[in-house]
Formats: structure tokens, C-alpha cells, sequence
């Protein structure tokens, strides 16, 4: 019984530690990967967010990461939680609120996407 609760327990760590990661196809069939979300830029370069963060494209095509879940706001800026994982929406007057405080979305949060081999 002991056994059982053990694998069952390391098999849910490897579940839970693949929700986030993602993988996406460039332009020249390359799949690239990372830990969180993955979208390719206006160039072709694919980024990823970190674990437990989100990714986004601003309104000039530029990719932009966050610690937590980001949205654009009534400008096109993009706002992200300052927590892993931490929820953003936007309110009624289209200003993006965030769970523990909001921050722009930045670049230096991504990380490049890793290319998968066979």
C-alpha cells in the first residue's frame, strides 16, 4: 500500500510539473519548448514565459513576460502579477488589476525558447 501512495504521489508531481510547459512550431517546422507558455515574435524567434508566468504580444508586436497572468490594458500596455502565478484582469474602466501588485510586461522575463530534437 505504501508503494502505491508513493508512485501515485511522484507520478502527480510529474503531471502537475508539465501543466505550464508548452511547445510551439516555427516558421521552418522547428519545434521549440520552455517551462511556461511559448509564442514566436514578429521575427521568428520563439519565447517562452517562466513557470507559472504568462506571455504576451504588446500592440506593436513586441513579446513581453510576466511573473504572473498579464493583460493589456485601455492603452495596449501590458500589466502582469508581481506573484507566480497570480491572477490579472482588467476593470470596468479598462486599468488591468493584478493579484499582489501589477508590473509591465518585460522581456527580460522570458526566456528564449529551447529547440526539441528528435
Amino acid at each position: 500500500m505504501r508503494q502505491i501512495v508513493i508512485v501515485s504521489f511522484i507520478i502527480t508531481i510529474a503531471v502537475v510539473a508539465q501543466v505550464n510547459a508548452d511547445c510551439i512550431q516555427n516558421q521552418y517546422g522547428e519545434v521549440f519548448c520552455g517551462r511556461g507558455k511559448c509564442q514566436m515574435n514578429r521575427y521568428g524567434k520563439v519565447f517562452c514565459a517562466q513557470r507559472y508566468g504568462d506571455i504576451m504580444m504588446n500592440r506593436y508586436g513586441d513579446i513581453l513576460c510576466g511573473t504572473g497572468h498579464c493583460k493589456e490594458d485601455y492603452r495596449g500596455d501590458v500589466w502582469c502579477s508581481v506573484e507566480e502565478d497570480g491572477s490579472a484582469n482588467i476593470d470596468m474602466y479598462g486599468k488591468v488589476k493584478c493579484f499582489g501588485g501589477c508590473e509591465t510586461g518585460n522581456l527580460k522575463l522570458c526566456d528564449e525558447g529551447q529547440q526539441a530534437f528528435k
